[in-house]
């Protein structure tokens, strides 16, 4: 069986400052004795901005060096604040410029695979967020692909809890680069049902 330990998982020790990207690998590897991590991107952004502003390149070889030091593998990459959808074109526009420095980030960090969301909070799926989730989505999996991982949503948030919208989402999309976090029941109201349609 192959494991990894969720960044997220650190929530509270980091958020009250107790422990840092480097101490979450000390952890994984040594506590755990795991050999794959979750991260997480709040371990490697300034929070303080609406659009969390990514960590230099040189920060985040740093980060790649321990993980080889580690031999520990990026199993995925959550992104949390580069979603696709807002309804403000000049935010869309900041979490597109946010979403693809993530994907470098993916990229040099080596991670297999990326969570970036459709969109944050409740929302009704309009046709024109559709089109623009199709597109964006197409254009990250090319990305992904060119770099050697798969990108796509987590059915955790937003229309993303829709199993059938997420179905629609990845045959219209009809990528290899594609693919969707599956986190087990998380649905509206399928619950299995919804697991067996993705």
């Amino acid at each position: 069986m192959k494991a990894s330990l969720g960044g997220f998982s650190f929530y509270q020790l980091f958020s009250e400052g107790e422990m840092d990207i480097f101490g979450y690998l000390e952890t994984v590897k040594h506590r755990y004795r795991l050999e794959a991590v979750d991260l997480w991107n709040a371990f490697f952004t300034d929070r303080s901005v609406p659009v969390w502003k990514l960590a230099s390149d040189d920060h985040l070889r740093k980060i790649k060096r321990s993980l080889d030091e580690k031999q520990l593998t990026v199993a995925n990459l959550i992104v949390d604040r580069a979603h696709l959808w807002d309804p403000d074109p000049d935010v869309r526009a900041q979490l597109h410029r946010n979403a693809l420095a993530h994907l470098h980030a993916a990229h040099l960090l080596g991670a297999r695979t990326v969570r970036i969301d459709a969109n944050r909070g409740p929302g009704e799926m309009t046709e024109e967020q559709f089109v623009y989730t199709v597109l964006r989505y197409r254009e990250y999996a090319q990305i992904a692909a060119d770099y050697g991982f798969t990108v796509g949503p987590e059915n955790h948030t937003g229309v993303s809890l829709d199993p059938r919208w997420m179905k629609r989402i990845a045959e219209a999309v009809d990528h290899p680069g594609y693919g969707i976090l599956l986190h087990i029941g998380r649905w509206n109201d399928t619950g299995e049902q919804g697991n067996r349609l993705v």
